[in-house]
């Protein structure tokens, strides 16, 4: 039996979907474009690094490609604002399109 979690976890956290087996039904695909990194040995960004912090934000099925900083995810929440690159390197911007 499936519960209902959309007042259980109201305001649509990105953990819903490790919890809430509706949520994991609700996940979109995004793709995150990082403007200015590893260009000209400026802005290094290691791919890992960033897969492992978004990972931490609970995206899920999260690639890269290359070293371009361009990043295909799955989510619940468009990636935004809750995300912080201060460790990654401080002026990194990113764009965001859902698929």
């Amino acid at each position: 039996m499936l519960l209902d979690c959309s007042a259980r976890y109201a305001g649509g956290a990105v953990a819903d979907a490790k919890r809430c087996p509706q949520a994991r039904t609700r996940m979109k695909t995004y793709v995150l474009l990082f403007r200015g990194i590893n260009v000209g040995g400026r802005n290094i960004l290691p791919m890992k690094e960033l897969v492992e912090l978004l990972e931490k934000y609970e995206y899920e099925q999260v690639r890269t490609y290359i070293q371009s900083g361009n990043v295909v995810l799955k989510g619940v929440n468009r990636p935004g604002k809750n995300i912080s690159l201060r460790k990654m390197g401080s002026g990194l911007t990113f764009y965001t399109c859902q698929l």
